[in-house]
């Protein structure tokens, strides 16, 4: 599995309350031991507002996960239902995906509109989201099945409901093997240009 969607919030780094929130710990330690179950091969690593504009942990994360994680592409967190007036500027953009489904049922078609227009779509967050998550993934894939790219969203931070192992499961129910493969797998390793079928796993941590 690609892990389309990660964070790493490590406290050696800034954080910087947003509304006076700062996260838990969660440390390229804490990460390679909450999916060790899972295959995971690769991932993107994702900024969060806490981190604001510094990159060293990023740089060290990185480092520390190895060459088939990766960053940098433009990442909406946006309700679906504002993406109507943002359509022209984001269907511009050379690579850029929107979180969490859209996280919102009414702004569907505005986010399908923006998928034929080739973005792609995380469909991470369950925990997050006001739609049905089957539904809305059957809808991506049938504009274009490429576009989905799934992530587990860890830690899940202010997440009503965090990840669950189970999500992957609701994937590969959802579209059936040959899709679910595309989805956990072959479209996010297109899109960041990584060869997960013969990359090296995440490096132990030292």
């Amino acid at each position: 599995m690609f892990d389309a969607h990660l964070h790493i919030i490590d406290p050696r780094f800034p954080l910087v309350e947003n509304d006076g929130y700062l996260p838990e710990p969660f440390t390229v330690d804490d990460y390679l031991a909450r999916v060790a179950h899972l295959g995971v091969t690769g991932g993107a690593v994702v900024s969060g507002s806490f981190q604001a504009f510094d990159h060293g942990y990023l740089l060290d994360a990185l480092d520390r996960l190895g060459p088939t994680f990766v960053g940098w592409h433009a990442e909406l967190y946006v309700d679906s239902r504002d993406l109507a007036e943002l359509h022209t500027t984001i269907a511009a953009l050379p690579a850029v995906s929107v979180d969490h489904l859209g996280l919102s049922q009414d702004g569907l078609p505005s986010l399908l509109r923006l998928v034929e227009s080739g973005i792609h779509v995380k469909a991470t967050g369950f925990g997050r989201v006001d739609l049905p998550v089957a539904d809305t993934l059957r809808a991506v894939a049938d504009v274009n099945p490429g576009a989905l790219v799934f992530g587990t969203d860890l830690p899940s931070t202010r997440a009503p409901r965090p990840f669950r192992d189970s999500d992957i499961t609701l994937v590969e129910d959802v579209l059936g093997d040959e899709l679910a493969d595309a989805v956990l797998r072959r479209n996010a390793s297109e899109l960041y240009r990584i060869e997960t079928e013969t990359a090296p796993g995440p490096s132990v941590s030292r």
